[in-house]
């Protein structure tokens, strides 16, 4: 039975994937997520209803406007289809409930939290807004709303010393994020996202020494490694 919800899940993030690609991009030049239209970034034209199909819009176009011929990051279909895998996987053996609609909204504001702290190494508080507002609803909804605001403070104070003691090496942004994490995964979910996140920072960087002879003294992001964690102990702590 549950087959045939799967392409449902496939499809809802794909098109999550499209939308949250396209917050991702105005977020970073400032832009109205609300308005003008989606168009394209260099000769304005509007994008008609074929033209904003997950995937196949891009292929069709052969990566490129129509109109003008510039040429579309990859990484548009490519976080289009990490989405579309991500919601089928997270939804396997799994029909509608409330609680599949939470993780799905958990998964999104990670997903669009990653990208661009990657990219520009900035966390905006737009995303930790909707995070949080998502995280009090949810709590509220399963009746945890003191153990939410528990993990929000003992992480947030933590974090806090943290970020005191790094003395620049850490962003603000990154305490204000594991606060808002702690808020869905509790006190101790919290204190494993840390300590995961850690280790898989270490890890991040050691890799990427290696493979792409990065500095070990090049800043990295944390957030990934902040959102990745907090995923596997949402999952690991038997939400569903």
């Amino acid at each position: 039975m549950y087959l045939l919800y799967y392409p449902v899940y496939f499809l809802i993030g794909l098109c999550m994937g499209s939308f949250l690609s396209l917050c991702a991009d105005r977020l970073s030049r400032g832009e109205s997520l609300l308005w003008p239209p989606s168009h394209c970034d260099r000769c304005g034209a509007r994008l008609g209803l074929l033209d904003l199909v997950p995937l196949w819009s891009y292929w069709r176009s052969g990566g490129r406007c129509r109109k003008c011929g510039v040429k579309l990051p990859r990484r548009l279909w490519q976080q289009e289809l990490a989405a579309g895998f991500l919601f089928l996987l997270l939804g396997l053996g799994k029909g509608p409930s409330a609680a599949l609609f939470f993780l799905y909204f958990f998964v999104s504001c990670l997903l669009i939290t990653i990208w661009l702290d990657w990219q520009e190494q900035y966390i905006y508080d737009c995303i930790l807004g909707v995070l949080l507002a998502g995280g009090l609803v949810r709590a509220i909804y399963f009746g945890s709303l003191p153990q939410a605001l528990l993990g929000a403070l003992v992480l947030g104070i933590l974090m806090g010393g943290i970020y005191l003691a790094a003395r620049g090496g850490m962003g603000l942004g990154d305490v204000k994020l594991c606060a808002v994490l702690s808020i869905w995964i509790g006190v101790e979910g919290g204190l494993w996202c840390l300590f995961l996140s850690s280790l898989f920072g270490i890890l991040g960087a050691g890799i990427l020494h290696l493979v792409r002879h990065r500095s070990l003294k090049e800043p990295l992001p944390y957030a990934p490694f902040l959102c990745g964690s907090a995923l596997v102990v949402y999952l690991a702590a038997g939400n569903l």
